[in-house]
């Protein structure tokens, strides 16, 4: 599926890909039981220092969890509780996974808009594709056309030829037979 987004994928060294740090599906889960459940983006500041703690407009300070949007790790199990927040989550997140659906972090899109922007680059993709084998389709039926034209005119070409010399030897046939 989706995740090697190439979008503004410059400043990511090979050896920061497939890690959270850098992935656009990493997300933050508020705990307070009394909000509704929501991901929030981890901000380009807050994945230096992930402290766990997210600013909401008049809620003020909440905690939070490190959450992987399209679960390709369970970063809450692995942040778990510690007493050390922001080590434990140095550890979990520059952790090097090799992740397949991992896909390069643009500030200020969400890890919801992160997939829809890979889902869109993967439904391009499979568009070209299939333009490309209906072309392929349509050469490859234009080839054999033209081929089994060629036949078909080789074929009548031999057939006049072969009626062309009945008929040019006939009548002298048909004179030796009435003599």
């Amino acid at each position: 599926m989706a995740g090697q987004n190439e979008l503004l994928n410059d400043g990511v060294t090979p050896d920061q890909r497939g890690r959270c740090r850098t992935c656009g599906y990493l997300a933050q889960r508020v705990l307070d039981a009394a909000l509704e459940p929501a991901l929030h983006e981890v901000s380009e500041a807050q994945r230096d220092t992930f402290t766990g703690e997210l600013v909401l407009a008049g809620r003020g300070v909440t905690s939070t969890v490190p959450h992987c949007f399209v679960r390709a790790a369970d970063l809450e199990r692995e942040y778990g509780t510690p007493l050390n927040r922001a080590r434990q989550a140095q550890l979990v997140l520059d952790r090097d996974r090799r992740c397949p659906r991992w896909s390069a972090y643009v500030p200020g899109f969400s890890p919801k808009e992160h997939l829809a922007y890979a889902r869109a680059q993967q439904d391009d993709l499979e568009r070209k594709r299939y333009q490309e084998r209906q072309e392929e389709s349509r050469r490859q039926f234009e080839l054999a056309l033209q081929r089994d034209s060629r036949r078909f005119q080789v074929k009548v070409t031999i057939a006049l030829i072969v009626l062309v010399l009945v008929a040019s030897v006939l009548p002298f046939a048909l004179a030796r037979l009435l003599k």
